[in-house]
């Protein structure tokens, strides 16, 4: 709902804008510790448990010009617990 409202109210470019601005200020390190512990909590433990795991190269995401690679996308799946 907020997002509707966000996406209705702010332009493209001021969109664009906006998402940029807030995915910059993100830790990274703080950011992976804190979906640790959440999917920690979820799934106390995953010994012994079939994980599937796949992964993807997202295409025309590399620019030659400035030496940035390609992202790569890695995606689990634990079924027991409906997680991905």
């Amino acid at each position: 709902m907020v997002v509707r409202i966000c996406a209705n109210y702010l332009t493209e470019s001021k969109r664009d804008d906006t998402f940029r601005r807030v995915f910059e200020r993100i830790d990274p390190q703080a950011l992976c510790e804190c979906l640790t512990q959440w999917v920690q909590q979820l799934i106390p433990s995953l010994e012994k448990k079939i994980v599937p795991i796949d992964g993807k190269c997202l295409r025309g995401s590399y620019d030659r010009e400035q030496g940035i690679k390609a992202l790569h996308l890695v995606t689990a799946w634990v079924a027991e617990q409906n997680l991905t």
